[in-house]
């Protein structure tokens, strides 16, 4: 009786584990789409900012372009990303996520940081 009801088991199991799966699979669809609208939204919204500054300061592209370079090598490498590296902990000296707002080793708490650091790599 034993050896009759183990592959039930195993087929009800595997079918519970496809179900999962497609739940998962669903989320993750509707978590991607949500982040392509952020990103269409943060597009609009700083082409909107450019354009104004532009028409407002007599701002050229080459200029945009030139700062763009700039703040993409302040973490050494031109990839086309922002990395804020660590910061080091007034009190212990370990490096912490800036993310942080309390040390995670000593518990120091961590001044405010700016919304964007122009000196990435300092302290706050």
């Amino acid at each position: 009786m034993f050896m009759s009801y183990f592959p039930w088991q195993q087929i009800r199991d595997s079918k519970r584990m496809a179900r999962r799966a497609g739940s998962d699979a669903s989320k993750a669809s509707h978590s991607t789409q949500e982040m392509a609208l952020a990103l269409d939204h943060l597009s609009l919204t700083c082409m909107a900012m450019w354009e104004r500054l532009r028409e407002s300061g007599g701002h050229t592209d080459e200029e945009l372009l030139k700062r763009m370079a700039e703040i993409d090598l302040r973490d050494g490498v031109m990839d086309g990303k922002v990395r804020v590296p660590p910061r080091d902990c007034s009190s212990c000296g370990r490096k912490n996520n800036v993310k942080r707002s309390n040390c995670l080793y000593c518990g120091q708490t961590f001044p405010g940081q700016a919304a964007f650091p122009t000196n990435p790599g300092a302290s706050p």
